[in-house]
């Protein structure tokens, strides 16, 4: 069965896209620009993307029983190869490939951040904003989610660089920014 944090994901992400290419669309009419469907999906699924991965990391599970705060480097990951869960090393691998989308996404998107200093400060930046907000919020915030979702952010633009080489340089969203 599928959890109920990745259905409520896949839900905001869906409705996310939806009205980003409804309110997309009256735009491009409106303001008389030209857009082709190439141009617009990118900025599409980066939108659901960002929903899906909002809901994922502020949904609290029913009989939440608080926050935790680690603030101690790799204690988390070092518990989790420790241990012999399964679920725990989920979430490990959980926590770098849900963010490797966004090493993709964001130099596609924003031609400012396709080099590497930019990039890294956002891998770091990002992931951090998202720990203070989810503490902020009443959950548990780990300075482990920051490494792994910066290591995921990384190899995201690892990938995105390598496409990039092998690709014509067109730019992904039509020029705009």
């Amino acid at each position: 069965m599928i959890p109920y944090a990745l259905r409520l994901g896949a839900l905001l992400a869906l409705v996310a896209g939806v009205v980003y290419a409804v309110g997309r669309l009256v735009y491009v009419k409106t303001k008389g620009k030209k857009y082709t469907i190439k141009h617009e999906v990118i900025p599409l699924l980066f939108v659901m993307y960002i929903a899906g991965i909002l809901a994922l990391t502020f949904y609290r599970p029913p009989l939440w029983n608080g926050a935790d705060v680690n603030l101690i480097p790799f204690k988390t990951i070092i518990e989790y190869f420790t241990t012999s869960s399964g679920a725990a090393r989920l979430n490990l691998i959980g926590n770098v490939v849900f963010f490797a989308p966004f090493g993709l996404f964001v130099p596609a998107l924003f031609e400012k951040l396709r080099r590497f200093l930019p990039m890294l400060a956002v891998s770091v930046g990002i992931p951090l904003i998202i720990e203070i907000a989810q503490f902020v919020f009443g959950r548990s915030a780990d300075v482990d989610d920051v490494i792994l979702n910066a290591l995921g952010i990384l190899a995201g633009y690892a990938a995105y660089r390598i496409f990039r080489k092998r690709t014509p340089q067109e730019p992904i969203n039509g020029g705009e920014e």
